[in-house]
């Protein structure tokens, strides 16, 4: 009665006279491969970094019963660490332990990485491990960020959780979510999704309170730990692929998929400036005047400038382009006029007539205009054209636009004289 009191042995399994103790069901075998995959990594990063097994610090996040850890020990870990925020899992694994005589030599403590209670970190750790948990929160990308925290610079986060199918994102979505932002200017216009479900908080595994969950598709858990501090090294599927989809597929878990992702730990770094020099240098280029000659016509005479004639017109422009003479045609899209003052001030520098490029460029800056990037593009050139106007440009320039990387893109152009 007393081992029965002390479930659910959802995650991990135990032996009493014999008898495997355990309410895995069809995830079984999970927590088998969680703690070899986990004693790898700890194994690996050890040898690595010519560490003593006893030296090594690991934290376990979302440590449940701690049969983990305790399956760590087993293998010569001895500094482990368990945050678990139900107190009713940390004590029925003590518990549980207590009865089968097992020693416990790993530290518990009830609590989150946003509310830690009694547990704090006196110093990063060398491995963190967590399993099965980010589907049952909410905020992943913060989530993330806490366990990235956690964490000494190259350090090593083994990560679980329930997936969604990449492949459930299609071309609909794709184009309803708008990749168009400059982090795209080099990289693959992908875009991934996340679904979300209410999940209450009774059952001792599910969310800590009740509410919305989030299930991530792969490539979004992937995206979540690239731009949250972290540098993945292999991702793999969980135990279900290798050998239970048939298991599965008898029950309601028939559509289960999970992730195994190992990761290091990085400096953070949530903005790319490279795509943002890449932008700003591929629009600082200018177009050939047969194109600006042909933008002018269509510009003057199309009326409304935002119909679809208008917009066939630019395409059929914009395909016979370079990447970057289409993305700055298509861009005129919205805001043409200002666009293409912008484009004929440009053209007019590169011809030498200076004069007409910065009465074109102080049209747009001296008036009121409805083009936010044409306004801090043409404070920038008039800064590199006028002898006179590098402190007053620059400084309107940056305040248009702090992230504007005037100093990157400082001789990236030579004007015709």
């Amino acid at each position: 009665m007393l081992i029965n009191s002390c479930g659910p042995f959802t995650h991990g399994y135990y032996s009493w006279n014999g008898i495997q103790i355990s309410h895995e069901g069809p995830l079984i075998g999970r927590a088998q491969m969680l703690a070899a995959k986990a004693k790898q990594v700890l194994d690996d990063h050890q040898s690595t970094n010519l560490s003593s097994k006893s030296s090594l610090r690991v934290l376990d996040v979302g440590s449940f019963d701690g049969w983990i850890l305790n399956q760590l020990h087993s293998y010569g870990y001895t500094e482990l660490v368990g945050l678990e925020p139900r107190l009713q899992n940390i004590e029925r694994g003590i518990k549980l332990r207590e009865i089968l005589q097992i020693e416990d030599t790993a530290h518990h403590y009830q609590g989150t990485l946003q509310n830690p209670g009694e547990f704090q970190v006196e110093s990063p750790f060398d491995v963190v491990l967590c399993f099965g948990v980010i589907h049952h929160i909410n905020d992943i990308s913060g989530f993330i960020r806490d366990l990235h925290e956690s964490l000494k610079p190259g350090g090593t986060l083994l990560l679980e959780c329930l997936t969604l199918d990449d492949e459930l994102t299609n071309e609909t979505i794709a184009s309803a979510l708008e990749p168009k932002d400059v982090i795209y200017e080099n990289r693959n216009k992908e875009v991934s999704i996340i679904g979300v479900k209410l999940e209450s908080a009774y059952y001792p595994g599910s969310a800590d309170f009740s509410g919305t969950v989030q299930i991530p598709s792969r490539r979004a858990l992937v995206w979540f730990l690239e731009f949250n501090g972290f540098i993945v090294q292999t991702i793999e599927s969980g135990w279900e692929a290798k050998n239970h989809l048939e298991i599965l597929s008898q029950t309601h878990r028939k559509e289960a998929r999970s992730t195994l992702i190992t990761a290091s730990s990085k400096d953070l770094q949530l903005t790319s400036i490279h795509s943002i020099e890449y932008e700003e240098m591929a629009v600082l280029q200018c177009l050939s005047l047969e194109v600006i000659r042909k933008l002018e016509t269509i510009i003057n005479e199309t009326t409304p400038a935002y119909s679809e004639e208008f917009r066939d017109q630019l395409v059929t422009i914009s395909s016979q382009l370079s990447k970057n003479s289409s993305t700055i045609v298509m861009s005129m899209i919205h805001a043409p006029f200002t666009k293409l003052t912008f484009e004929q001030g440009k053209t007019a520098a590169m011809l030498g007539d200076t004069e007409s490029a910065c009465l074109r460029f102080k049209s747009i800056v001296m008036n009121i205009n409805d083009d936010w990037r044409s306004t801090y593009r043409s404070f920038y050139l008039l800064r590199l054209m006028e002898d006179s106007g590098e402190d007053k440009y620059g400084e309107l320039a940056q305040r248009c636009n702090p992230q504007f990387p005037i100093e990157v893109l400082n001789g990236s152009f030579s004007w015709a004289r």
